[in-house]
């Protein structure tokens, strides 16, 4: 004889098994009950179920119903979830800041592509008022886990001075860090900052090895790069092709 309990968490489990096994009529048959209880999880399966139009015919109203409720219990997933459901109706007056708000919330729980998102929509103005001091912010904490994308769009900041400090040499810093990632738009403006002397010495040979490196990744112009080699001798250009074998060998790790 099962207790009410047991009952309970017999449903529970039944409603998750068959969410996994792609059942998804007998996961929101179980898990409503549920969800209609306050259960974070359950909320949040059934928000998914909606947004992406799992087993039932895709309404992001539903969806944002559920998970704002998961939501606002600072469950972070479905903080993204529904952001990304606000954008997906962006169309509609005032969604495009309630997705702001949301990515924003996730960005302050540590997601990572939330602190991205917000910091793009700081930076272009959509949904928030445009803070180019806040699009550094939430740049520099994405860039400080590690994320070669972002430390791009933190450099990209620093070269033009937009919310923080002109800085070529923190530009420099942070394209370094991208590049040697395989990051090929960051090996590329590398080469740019060594051709020109901006937040580097200027050094026509290590200009050639990252433009050299970013062709080779399709990334910089073909042109760039034998104007650059022409100014380069012999002697030099024997250096750049061993000095780019050893880099790429090293998987960028033993780089100039």
């Amino acid at each position: 004889m099962f207790l009410p309990s047991e009952l309970f968490s017999q449903d529970y489990d039944a409603g998750n098994a068959a969410f996994r096994n792609g059942d998804y009529q007998t996961a929101l048959k179980e898990l409503r009950p549920f969800a209609e209880q306050g259960d974070i999880l359950s909320l949040f399966t059934i928000g998914a179920m909606y947004q992406r139009g799992w087993g039932v015919e895709q309404d992001l109203e539903l969806a944002a119903f559920w998970l704002r409720k998961a939501a606002d219990m600072g469950h972070m997933a479905s903080q993204v979830l529904l952001a990304e459901t606000f954008i997906g109706r962006k169309e509609t007056p005032g969604n495009l800041e309630k997705a702001a708000l949301w990515y924003l919330e996730a960005a302050k729980n540590g997601d990572l592509g939330s602190q991205f998102n917000i910091a793009m929509m700081y930076s272009k103005g959509d949904g928030v008022q445009q803070n180019f001091a806040q699009a550094a912010a939430w740049y520099l904490k994405a860039a400080e886990q590690g994320h070669s994308r972002y430390q791009v769009n933190l450099a990209s900041l620093y070269s033009r001075g937009d919310g923080v400090e002109q800085s070529y040499a923190l530009a420099a810093q942070w394209l370094r860090k991208a590049a040697e990632q395989g990051e090929t738009i960051a090996q590329s403006a590398l080469g740019d900052l060594y051709h020109r002397g901006l937040g580097v010495p200027q050094d026509d040979l290590l200009a050639v090895v990252w433009y050299k490196i970013a062709v080779n990744n399709s990334e910089a112009s073909e042109k760039t790069l034998n104007i650059s080699i022409s100014r380069l001798s012999t002697d030099d250009l024997l250096k750049v092709n061993e000095i780019v074998k050893n880099c790429v060998r090293s998987s960028y790790r033993n780089c100039p």
